[in-house]
């Protein structure tokens, strides 16, 4: 697998910690269709899909979205403060996720471009 690749599961696995947060049911009047899930989804698919370079960006700014919104909306307390087991574990799932999500898409996009050696290619 490569950078792209992980960046991009990591995306998906974020999208899944939303759900359980939403699973547990500590968050009344929650969408069922989450825009941060949205948000997530289609920076993953830009993110695999996408053949262009420059294509992990899409992962980055939604990393970037992701933890302003959760300290912008005074909800990283929920971090530390257990309420719901559920929830906090979803939390940390998402955010977890889209941190490594953003680190793995910085580094796809930092390495340098052009032909591979043959033992980084061979790994595919």
């Amino acid at each position: 697998m490569n950078l792209k690749s992980l960046s991009a599961s990591a995306l998906f696995l974020a999208a899944i910690g939303i759900y359980v947060q939403i699973a547990d049911g500590n968050l009344p009047g929650y969408p069922v269709v989450a825009p941060g899930v949205i948000v997530l989804l289609v920076a993953a698919a830009l993110t695999a899909f996408l053949p262009f370079r420059w294509s992990p960006v899409a992962a980055v700014l939604a990393a970037a979205f992701m933890i302003i919104g959760l300290f912008g909306a005074g909800q990283a307390i929920r971090l530390i403060e257990v309420r719901a087991v559920g929830d906090t574990v979803g939390l940390w799932l998402q955010m977890i996720m889209v941190v490594a999500a953003g680190a793995l898409a910085v580094l796809a996009i930092a390495r340098p471009a052009g032909p591979r050696p043959a033992a980084e290619t061979a790994d595919r």
